[in-house]
């Protein structure tokens, strides 16, 4: 069986004001007693699964690359030892600028990572002040085109909505990553979270958040400039050249199964959606011990996994195929939907033909989440 396999380094040089991810700042002996500890747990969790074919392995963070490309390639070599992966695996690694350069972005390369995901979030040096980002304009310019220099598939992150930000200054974000020769790039609407600095500014008054037009305009002019340099429009905030789509993404969109290592890291495995221990000196502890890192668990019935799986698929271009989920799950989505499924083709927020529900870039996808709820009920 396919599965892909997630790995989370919750580690950052700086907490930016916006993020609520599992990540912080530690100390060089915490950070090494992690790695330590994730190799460990990785031998643990994985090798059971050895009659499973990895498919995708993704690094996340926080900023796997704070760790030299030799810890990494390490990390990346037991994955390897105790498990089969595929020959044409997608083997992913998030960076931010400011911890790479061109020697590392080749040695992680040669050392089996296929491609690299990007943080440059902006090109505007008063739009990444603002965010508390690391790097400047500058220094995310030089990591992109060393990265086109090393790998065949990059992807670029970006973030608009950002308070201050204008149509000329995310067109002209939009225009220099264009000209970088990305083959992949996610755009997200900033979004303000609880519990993070920037939500604390914006309820002081501090900062002036833009409305939902704002972010609505700025999801547009994504679209029409990505896709009119030849991108395809393949996920609500994805955009990529045709076969470089995000393997390791998709399979969480089409509610597949993985397995995630790590602080925090998700699993999906044989109907179980799970999540380990999410602090960094328990989740080590935990594996020094001999203890489970499986801090909570849920068995979904086939209800519920309808549900998730059509509220993961309609992300997507490929939209949900209702009749499949409905064979898979056991229940008639049909049946129970259809005066939802009539009135949102008639409003045009969806395509609805032979059992596969579309909602459409335009409308739909911007109102994903209220479409998706009224099948989750």
């Amino acid at each position: 069986m396919k599965t892909g396999l997630y790995v989370h380094f919750p580690f950052c040089i700086s907490k930016c004001i916006y993020c609520d991810f599992n990540s912080g700042v530690a100390p060089e002996q915490l950070r090494q007693e992690y790695l330590a500890a994730l190799e460990t747990s990785i031998r643990r969790r994985l090798c059971p699964l050895a009659d499973r074919q990895i498919a995708t392995i993704f690094f996340g963070g926080g900023t796997p690359t704070l760790y030299p490309a030799a810890d990494l390639v390490g990390v990346l070599d037991t994955v390897r030892e105790c498990a089969g992966v595929l020959e044409d695996a997608e083997i992913t690694c998030e960076a931010n600028p400011e911890t790479v350069d061109a020697d590392k972005l080749r040695a992680m390369r040669a050392g089996g990572f296929t491609r690299l995901s990007l943080g440059v979030q902006s090109l505007d040096d008063a739009e990444l002040r603002l965010l508390g980002r690391a790097h400047t304009a500058d220094r995310a310019r030089e990591a992109v085109s060393a990265a086109r220099e090393a790998f065949d598939n990059i992807s670029v992150d970006l973030i608009y909505g950002i308070p201050g930000q204008t149509p000329d200054t995310w067109a002209a974000t939009l225009g220099e990553i264009i000209d970088l020769r990305p083959d992949h790039v996610s755009a997200y609407g900033l979004m303000i979270e609880e519990e993070t600095p920037l939500y604390e500014m914006v309820e002081a008054g501090e900062v002036v958040p833009l409305d939902d037009e704002a972010h609505i305009g700025f999801y547009e002019q994504a679209g029409e400039m990505l896709r009119g340099a030849g991108f395809s429009h393949y996920e609500i905030s994805n955009y990529a050249h045709e076969g470089r789509q995000c393997r390791h993404n998709l399979i969480y969109w089409r509610n597949q199964e993985y397995l995630g290592c790590g602080a925090g890291a998700a699993s999906y495995l044989d109907g179980e959606r799970s999540s380990n221990i999410a602090d960094a000196r328990t989740y080590i502890n935990a594996v020094n011990g001999e203890w489970p890192v499986i801090a909570e668990a849920e068995h979904l019935d086939g209800r519920a996994r309808a549900g998730e799986s059509i509220m993961l698929a309609l992300r997507t271009a490929e939209g949900a195929d209702l009749r499949a989920i409905s064979a898979d799950c056991g229940v008639d989505i049909e049946a129970g939907h259809a005066e939802l499924l009539a009135w949102l083709v008639e409003e045009g927020i969806a395509t609805y033909e032979e059992g596969v529900l579309r909602l459409t870039p335009e409308r739909g996808w911007l109102l994903h989440s209220e479409v998706a709820r009224r099948f989750l009920v």
